[in-house]
């Protein structure tokens, strides 16, 4: 018996057929009658390894787009009040990562990231 997660996608993909169908009917016997490539994608930056994909069978066609995101949290007082990532561009990512390494604090970081990496003249 396929497991929960397999389920879950299969009824997901049946729908999404279904919608597609119902809004962009074939008008040709040569068209298709259901949805032949789904892409999705599993985010390995934050330890996402494609699980549900996996268990729904999905093949991986071997692509991958690395993107860098920059997780952060505030504190105060022994609580967390603030978690948040901000995208890096991959322009960026050298410097991004430089930074962290040497332990750079987070509000300089994040200026850096909000300047678009310009530099002042």
């Amino acid at each position: 018996m396929p497991k929960a997660t397999a389920k879950l996608v299969a009824k997901m993909l049946k729908r999404v057929n279904d919608d597609w169908l119902e809004h962009h009917p074939p008008r040709y016997p040569d068209q298709p009658h259901e949805i032949e490539l789904v892409i999705s994608y599993a985010d390995t930056s934050v330890d996402h390894q494609g699980t549900i994909y996996k268990a729904a069978n999905f093949q991986r066609w071997g692509k991958e787009y690395k993107q860098y995101w920059y997780h952060y949290e505030f504190w105060r007082e022994g609580d967390r009040y603030l978690k948040k990532s901000q995208y890096i561009p991959k322009k960026m990512e050298n410097k991004i990562i430089r930074m962290n390494n040497e332990k750079a604090p987070v509000a300089e970081i994040l200026k850096f990231l909000k300047s678009k990496g310009k530099r002042k003249k």
